[in-house]
C-alpha cells in the first residue's frame, strides 16, 4: 500500500475526529513543521503511525485499509470506549493475578507452618510414648 493513502487515511480519521495536525503534533510530541513535512512528502515512519494511532485511538489497522473505505461508518466514540474498557480489564485481570500470587504465597506459608506443627505433634507423640514406657518399666521395678 502507498504511504499516501495511509496519509489520506490518516487524515479522513483526523476530520471525523476533528483533530488538527497541529493538534495531533502536539498529542505525539512533534513538531507541528515535520508532521506537516511527512504528510507532505508522503514519508513516514511506522513508530510514527504507531503513535498517531494512539493519540487518536484508533486501530493502526485502520490506516491501512484500501481506497474508499467509508470511515463515516465507525462509531469511533464506541470504539474509544471499549477500548477503555479493555484496558480497564487488562488492568483488573493483572491486578487480579497480583492478588492470586499474594494469597498463594500465603497458602505456602501456612503450609510450611503447619508442616512444622505437624512434626512438632509428632516428636511430642513420640517424646510421650517414651516416657510412658520409662513409667512403666519403673513401675514394674517398683
Amino acid at each position: 500500500m502507498k504511504s499516501s493513502q495511509i496519509l489520506e487515511n490518516v487524515k479522513k480519521i483526523m476530520k471525523i475526529k476533528k483533530i488538527s495536525q497541529k493538534e495531533l503534533a502536539e498529542m505525539i510530541d512533534y513538531s507541528e513543521t515535520g508532521l506537516h513535512k511527512s504528510f507532505k512528502l508522503e514519508d513516514i515512519k511506522l513508530s510514527t503511525l504507531l503513535s498517531i494511532a494512539n493519540a487518536l485511538n484508533v486501530d493502526p489497522n485502520l490506516f491501512f485499509v484500501d481506497n474508499g473505505f467509508d470511515f463515516e461508518t465507525l462509531d469511533f466514540e464506541t470504539l474509544a470506549e471499549k477500548d477503555k474498557k479493555n484496558n480497564e480489564l487488562e488492568r483488573l485481570i493483572i491486578e487480579k493475578d497480583k492478588i492470586i500470587e499474594e494469597k498463594n504465597e500465603i497458602i505456602k506459608e501456612k503450609n510450611e507452618i503447619l508442616e512444622d506443627q505437624k512434626f512438632m505433634i509428632s516428636t511430642l507423640k513420640m517424646t510421650s510414648e517414651f516416657w510412658e514406657i520409662v513409667v512403666a518399666e519403673k513401675n514394674k521395678e517398683a
